[in-house]
């Protein structure tokens, strides 16, 4: 007689097919604040000495609790890692040893549709995410959660309990910057549909609306296509959002499609926006493209072919910078707008890219510029407002006491420090929380929300089947929502992990409101060492009991303020 598993464990596991239960630290009790996400996953698996019993056992998978109508369950999917992590030899190291496996297998992802069924199988372990929005109509104390798998001929396969603490505390707003660069283009190329028809509006909101909800707060605007991840002679998808009309030799410029995007943004909860670059990538060494209509034709206007001091283009600047910038003024935007010159310049093109720094801020006067980079001299040239400079390279920054300071990772982040991919363990995702608020780090960018694009946009690819860009970056890295045939975003583990980071600033900000942030960083920072982006704890429960710690901490204030 065989044995079926159904157990509650946190949403920092990983569960792999050969994950044994029996090792995961089971899930009891957790607590959370009202108005935020609370996830946490069921892992199941049937378990027989009989070798023949290999036959899947179908299952109805309900809920019990008394605030049912908050809590949807996805089943988790696995998706293939073709390329868990680079491979190279030393130096640099390609990797370290914080992940998962050193092997192209399956890793769990995807939240995929549940309808009620789960399928046993024989030692292969398979799991549900179970997310609760907790409303504020959320009742205040212990709910219970009980979880049955029952047989589809009858009887009761397991079940399970956790029980919930609903805190009579609200997570304070989001203070914290986050972008995940927005792909439009790929939405249009994925869905085959016309970009900016009305279809890729209706996609283009439904992916807007889901990275409102999950802590992405600012979203990159395409005015120009953006000139990013593209090889040099090629070009990506038109998406240009800006209208420019050439007519007796003078620039019109009509802004009615930005407007139409930001307003779209906007209803949908995006706060703040950062605008396509005004350079290539990679050392601002050229226009990006830039499409107008000529006498009827809509015509290239720039692009590689146009050096990025081109008089030409200078010229087109000096026209189109003081409307874009009135523009974004009459729209309230101001305070709540990013210009980007050229993403992830080096030493070698300091020259370039301050050549285009200095061609463009005298149009942009209080106006704040950002982008990607990881050498302080470009920030203490003056040559950019706020760096974002990369995890394993923001210990110089961080020394130099620059202010404000924005952090990302991407594909080369890969070792030692925070990162997303599949064969990560969560806990590597979500610890950017914790080091965000204690350097007091004002946003976090990540190049890829959707991008369905092999490396350098030389075609389009299967998200299902491709996660690393035609091997140009480790599985995960490109996106964190994969396309369903609706037009709609399907969510993946790795987004709520990230969205978990985001409510835990808020939470550490909020006791700091209680109390002072010498007592947060105490109860953070208590029996381990110092935090920095490269040194952390290794491991899940400490998350899950920092947040445990840090929740129970802002009840007992609460309560005694109240009294």
């Amino acid at each position: 007689m065989g044995r079926f598993v159904l157990k509650p464990v946190s949403s920092l596991e990983k569960i792999l097919y050969h994950t044994d239960p029996e090792q995961l630290a089971p899930l009891r009790s957790i607590s959370c604040l009202k108005n935020e996400t609370l996830s946490f996953q069921l892992v199941y698996r049937y378990e027989s000495e009989d070798r023949n019993d290999v036959r899947g056992e179908p299952c109805y998978l309900t809920v019990e609790s008394a605030i049912h109508d908050g809590i949807t369950i996805s089943h988790v999917e696995m998706i293939p890692a073709g390329m868990p992590h680079y491979y190279g030899e030393e130096p640099p190291r390609s990797r370290d040893e914080y992940i998962i496996a050193d092997e192209i297998t399956m890793y769990p992802d995807l939240l995929g549709e549940f309808n009620g069924i789960v399928i046993y199988s024989l030692e292969r372990s398979k799991s549900c995410w179970v997310t609760i929005e907790a409303p504020d109509s959320l009742p205040i104390g212990e709910h219970t959660i009980r979880f049955r798998a029952a047989k589809i001929n009858g009887g009761t396969a397991a079940t399970a309990e956790v029980t919930l603490t609903v805190i009579d505390a609200e997570l304070p707003r989001q203070t914290v910057y986050h972008t995940e660069w927005f792909h439009v283009d790929c939405l249009a190329d994925y869905y085959r549909v016309k970009p900016y028809g009305e279809e890729h509006w209706r996609i283009i909101e439904n992916y807007v609306r889901l990275a409102a909800k999950r802590s992405i707060n600012t979203l990159l605007v395409p005015v120009f296509t953006p000139s990013l991840d593209i090889a040099e002679g090629f070009e990506r998808t038109d998406v240009q959002l800006l209208t420019v009309t050439v007519r007796a030799g003078r620039y019109e410029f009509d802004f009615s499609l930005v407007k139409r995007y930001l307003d779209l943004c906007r209803a949908c909860g995006i706060e703040y926006f950062e605008l396509s670059p005004l350079f290539s990538q990679w050392g601002a060494r050229f226009a990006p493209t830039v499409y107008a209509w000529i006498d009827g034709e809509y015509t290239k206007l720039f692009g590689w072919e146009t050096r990025a001091d081109a008089p030409d283009y200078r010229d087109f600047l000096k026209n189109f910078l003081p409307q874009l910038t009135g523009f974004l003024i009459r729209e309230g935007l101001k305070e709540r707008v990013f210009f980007r010159i050229s993403d992830e310049p080096e030493r070698k093109d300091i020259d370039s890219y301050g050549t285009a720094s200095a061609i463009v801020h005298p149009y942009l006067e209080g106006f704040r510029t950002i982008d990607a980079l990881s050498e302080l001299e470009i920030y203490t040239r003056g040559l950019i407002h706020t760096p974002v400079a990369g995890s394993d390279h923001i210990e110089p920054f961080i020394d130099a006491g620059v202010d404000p300071l924005w952090v990302y990772y991407c594909c080369v982040q890969n070792v030692d420090v925070a990162n997303r991919f599949l064969a990560m363990p969560s806990a590597r995702s979500r610890i950017i929380g914790v080091q965000i608020y204690k350097y007091e780090i004002e946003g976090f960018l990540h190049w890829g929300y959707n991008f369905y694009n092999s490396q350098q946009s030389l075609r389009t690819i299967n998200p299902y089947v491709c996660t690393h860009g035609d091997f140009g970056f480790p599985s995960g890295d490109p996106f964190v929502v994969y396309p369903d045939i609706d037009g709609t975003p399907l969510e993946s583990l790795r987004l709520m992990v990230i969205n978990e980071a985001f409510e835990d600033i808020r939470a550490f900000q909020l006791l700091e409101s209680l109390s002072d942030k010498t007592h947060v960083m105490a109860i953070i920072e208590d029996e381990i060492e110092p935090i920095t982006f490269s040194s952390y704890p290794r491991d899940a429960e400490y998350l899950i009991s920092l947040r445990e710690r840090i929740n129970g901490e802002i009840d007992r204030l609460l309560t005694e303020k109240r009294q």
